[in-house]
């Protein structure tokens, strides 16, 4: 485990924050031309979070049947994660041959064949089969296996597939620390899908990220989607665990995170209420009565960020597909929303000098930019003006 994420998971970081202070002011200024639309800037981040973390691919769902797969890109790294006889492999999708993506679509089914060549890959990435080998190459087997796909890690929290491109980032279940629980508690009740979006928003993806962590822009950004009333703090109740945060409606007086967690150390998540969970740093999941949403953004350039959301049931919990049309439009409607403010943000954000000022409806950002520094920020400005980070860059 690297020294910054060790850090950021230390026990007594995970802590209940329900009463935020009344303003955090960031110290100093804010470079906001690199942080959100330096193309350089953008690569090293890039890079930097290659090192340090993992990325959420998706959900067994798509990967039941045997050579079932789907396409990723982690942080620039584009990979596939398959099925391959019940247990899940992941590798770079680069054909070994003449570079060559093998899977060119977002999700399939299908043995790992290179569609250039028909160059043929096992399920341990080993390359078993060369078209017209014998008369155009004669390539020994000893040669071919020095051909095999680069592999990629590859771990599950219950139904929750994530894969990360470096060796460098901790176990799955300690980078996540307590939220690995959570995540097995809510897979153990997430049914059937019943939505897959997948879209791009012209902004940065820390924007995007920011909007879903901000509890102060909902009432003036979403009048006509989730109702003009302004949110009261006292209700809404925050906690961190490491790089890791969520929000909980608090239903009543005497709610608390112990008790939560007590559930969930039982297997329990309790869906009554409002509920949304940010793992860092690109999947949030908002759990409610009788669905689960779970959004991953992924980072296509300094002003482009692609989005995929699915939808599921939440078992024992039914709604009728009238209700399901409703909520999914709904959620398509705020999201869209987001979006629209996003894409506004990323026209001027450049131009805004100053740090920001958080209230107490914006804690999380400041924790989120805090986890951010640790484990991105610093790294990146090293490797931008060439300084020793200690964790060169895995390419």
């Amino acid at each position: 485990m690297s020294a910054p994420t060790a850090e950021l998971l230390r026990p007594e970081l995970l802590r209940d924050d329900a009463q935020a202070p009344i303003r955090l002011e960031r110290p100093g200024s804010a470079d906001n031309r690199l942080l959100y639309a330096d193309p350089s800037y953008f690569t090293a981040e890039q890079a930097a979070l290659r090192d340090a973390a993992w990325h959420f691919v998706g959900t067994t769902d798509e990967l039941v049947q045997n050579n079932e797969w789907v396409r990723a890109d982690a942080f620039g790294c584009d990979l596939f994660v398959q099925n391959v006889g019940g247990e899940l492999r992941g590798f770079l999708n680069v054909c070994q041959h003449r570079g060559f993506p093998i899977r060119r679509e977002a999700s399939g089914r299908g043995p790992i064949l290179c569609g250039f060549h028909a160059w043929r890959y096992d399920g341990e990435g080993r390359l078993v089969g060369v078209a017209r080998n014998e008369e155009l190459y004669a390539m020994p087997r000893e040669e071919r296996a020095d051909r095999s796909l680069v592999p990629m890690r590859v771990e599950a929290a219950g139904p929750f597939v994530f894969a990360a491109a470096s060796g460098r980032a901790p176990a799955l279940a300690d980078y996540l620390g307590r939220t690995y629980a959570l995540l097995l508690a809510v897979g153990a009740r997430k049914g059937a899908m019943r939505h897959r979006w997948a879209g791009e928003v012209q902004a940065n993806w820390k924007l995007y990220y920011e909007i879903t962590l901000d509890d102060y822009h909902v009432a003036f950004v979403h009048p006509g989607s989730l109702g003009a009333d302004v949110r009261d703090a006292k209700f809404l109740t925050y906690e961190r665990s490491g790089a890791h945060s969520r929000m909980f409606a608090r239903r009543t007086d005497d709610w608390n995170f112990p008790g939560f967690w007590d559930a969930v150390g039982r297997g329990e998540y309790e869906f009554a209420g409002y509920k949304i969970h940010h793992f860092f740093p690109n999947l949030f999941l908002v759990a409610g009565r009788d669905q689960v949403l779970l959004t991953r953004l992924t980072p296509i350039a300094a002003d482009r960020t692609g989005l995929d959301d699915w939808v599921f049931e939440v078992t024992g919990n039914p709604r009728d597909d009238a209700g399901w049309d409703e909520y999914v439009a709904l959620q398509r409607r705020v999201s869209a929303e987001d979006q629209d403010a996003c894409t506004a943000q990323q026209r001027v954000i450049a131009d805004f000098g100053r740090a920001p000022v958080y209230g107490r409806l914006e804690q999380r950002l400041a924790w989120f930019h805090d986890s951010y520094e640790e484990l991105v920020g610093a790294p990146t400005r090293a490797r931008l003006t060439g300084e020793a980070t200690g964790r060169p860059d895995r390419r």
